[in-house]
Parts: structure tokens; C-alpha cells; sequence
């Protein structure tokens, strides 16, 4: 987590000349809307996700900065923030269900004693292109057990892919992707290029490459996207409840954070990322893990995560749109959720 310090005299005067200001306007204003979208601005310009996130940013705002009409300068600054809020934050938040990790079709696993049969699974398991392959090959690499709890994935028991140990408590292993997987989707990606605006901005052109399926090589279900997860801990990382910030110094190394209102009921304070097989299979991405913890914490300090909430409240209940254009908001972020 970084926040800015005196080395940025520019930045710290545009958040308290123009995001404060903007702040304070929709307090006046009784806007409950643009008081989040102002302080997601602000929040994001106090902890940039990177170097560059923080140079974009200030010459975005140092350009509003311009306008002598305060009224535009304040009304492009919220439509900053709700860009970023929907844009880039929201996809990452209840994007897509979940499935279990195994199934009774899955591809012949590591135990199977021909050896053409294990050659051929080493490299659909290390480079895995679809959904299938992905979610046996990160079992494989997790040891059949979810990442944070350590619960051993029953189905694999029952296929015996893994052994139980002593005392040991079980789960439905849930195969959970830190970017969604339909972004892997070409139809996804055009109605999402925002996000891929906003990630090559803030410095992360190579990760748009990785996730890719135009890259050769590459594609949203490489490994360093994939986690295996325990359905609890899956569900609540979905929704942005839950996430790993890095421990510095310590590779694959994380805190284990939740949201203010989230008991934490067993779930571990830290933990710590191993691959567990064979073979040199890469594990979640610190860099992929760092872009979502950034967009929980946003989230969660600016109150964009209780907006949100609303919006997909609002998004199950409206089944007829208003005819005066008031079902504007909820309609755009309805499409915004069918794309992802």
C-alpha cells in the first residue's frame, strides 16, 4: 500500500484543491453518487497502483484543473471517478460464478502410468488454453487443496488423486480466475476496452499481452491467473471481500484482508503460495493479485464497494426500465455486467 508523501507537491495540491472541492460540492448537494465517484478519485490518486497510475492520473486532473468553469471541472472529475469505479474496480467484483475444480470427464491426470499419456498432460497442464485443463492443472500445483484453508478438495479423495491426512477437513475445491475469465473471451474484449485502456496507462501493457487469446502463448487461463480456492473463500474474494496484499520481501508471501464487516472465522492472517508438483508451474501472478487488492481497498475506502452493491441489488429487482430515463444508471451497469 503506498500513499503519496512530500516529494509530491503537485498531486497532493490537485486532491485538495480539486478532489476536496469536489467532495465537498456533492456533500452540498446531498449526492450520494458523486460523493463516491469523488472519493474513489481521491482514494486513487492517494494510493496509485503504480507510478505511472499516479502520472496518469495527475495530468487527467491537472487538465480539469484548467476549466474556470467550476461547474465542468467538477462534473469531469465525477465522470473521472465513475470511469475508474465502473470501468476498472467493478470488473473485478461478482464477475462470474464458480465451478468445481474436478469433474468426471477431466483429462487423464499425472497418475496415469503411460508415459506418452504424462508427457502429453506436463505440457496442456503447464500452458493450459481452456477451462478443463486449467482446473486440473492447478490442482495439481495446489496440492489438490485450497490455497488458504489447506482443506483437501474431495472429489480429488475420491478420485484418487491424493491421499487424506490425519484429521483433515474436506471441500468442494472451486477453480477461481483473479481476472474473469469471459475478458478471455474475444466478444468480452471489445465492450471491456476501458480496462484494457486503463491497465496499459498504468504501466500493465505486458499483462493485456498475457491475458490475451490473440497472444500465442497466452490467455486468461494461464496459471498465474488461477487459484484454487475453497467455495467460502472463493466467494468472498469474488465480491470483493477478500484479498492478498504482498508481504515485502517475502516471495508469494500475503496478507490474508478483509473487509471491515467480514469475520474472519479461521481464515488465516497470512499465507504463504507453493507449487506442489513435479513440474515448474507458476503460481498466481503478484502482480495480477496486486491489481485486484488495489481495486478491493478503493473500493472499500471510498465506499464504492456498498455502490456497487446496490447497483447489482438494483440490476436483480428492475425488470421494467422507468420511461423518464431514471433506470439510466442501473442499465448501464446491467450491460457492463453482462459483458463480464
Amino acid at each position: 500500500m503506498r500513499i503519496l508523501g512530500k516529494d509530491t507537491p503537485n498531486v497532493l495540491s490537485l486532491y485538495t484543491t480539486l478532489v476536496l472541492s469536489a467532495e465537498k460540492r456533492a456533500i452540498e448537494d446531498k449526492s450520494e453518487r458523486n460523493l463516491i465517484f469523488a472519493r474513489v478519485l481521491g482514494y486513487a490518486l492517494l494510493y496509485p497502483l503504480s507510478s505511472e497510475a499516479q502520472t496518469y492520473l495527475e495530468s487527467k486532473l491537472a487538465f480539469l484543473n484548467r476549466y474556470s468553469d467550476d461547474a465542468v471541472k467538477l462534473r469531469e472529475a465525477y465522470q473521472l471517478g465513475e470511469v475508474y469505479l465502473k470501468d476498472f474496480i467493478s470488473i473485478f467484483k461478482n464477475a462470474r460464478g464458480r465451478t468445481s475444480c474436478t469433474s468426471d470427464d477431466s483429462p487423464p491426470t499425472f497418475y496415469d502410468n503411460d508415459k506418452q499419456t504424462q508427457e502429453k498432460m506436463k505440457d496442456s497442464h503447464i500452458n493450459p488454453r481452456d477451462h478443463l485443463s486449467t482446473k486440473e492443472a492447478a490442482l495439481v500445483r495446489d496440492d489438490f487443496r485450497c490455497m488458504v484453508t489447506r482443506r483437501v478438495d474431495v472429489e480429488s479423495l475420491e478420485h484418487h488423486k491424493t491421499e487424506s491426512r490425519h484429521r483433515e477437513l474436506g471441500t468442494d475445491s472451486q477453480c477461481c480466475y483473479i481476472f474473469p475469465e469471459l475478458l478471455g473471451n474475444a466478444a468480452a474484449r471489445g465492450p471491456n476496452a476501458k480496462l484494457w485502456d486503463i491497465l496499459e496507462a498504468f504501466g500493465y501493457g505486458d499483462i493485456c499481452k498475457e491475458l490475451s487469446a490473440e497472444t500465442a502463448g497466452s490467455n486468461i487461463h494461464r496459471l498465474e491467473n488461477i487459484m484454487t480456492l475453497d467455495p467460502t473463500i472463493c466467494g468472498l474474494f469474488d465480491k470483493q471481500k477478500l484479498w492478498f496484499e504482498d508481504i515485502r520481501n517475502e516471495e508469494h508471501c500475503y496478507k490474508v484482508c478483509l473487509a471491515r464487516h467480514v469475520p474472519r472465522l479461521g481464515i488465516p492472517e497470512t499465507v504463504r503460495f507453493e507449487n506442489h508438483a513435479n513440474y515448474a508451474y507458476p503460481l498466481p501472478s503478484p502482480r495480477y493479485l496486486q491489481i485486484h487488492a488495489h481495486c478491493c481497498r478503493i473500493a472499500h475506502l471510498s465506499g464504492g464497494a456498498q455502490y456497487l452493491d446496490s447497483r447489482l441489488r438494483d440490476i436483480e429487482e428492475t425488470h421494467v426500465l422507468s420511461t423518464d430515463g431514471s433506470s439510466s444508471d442501473v442499465l448501464d451497469y446491467a450491460l457492463n455486467r453482462v459483458i463480464v
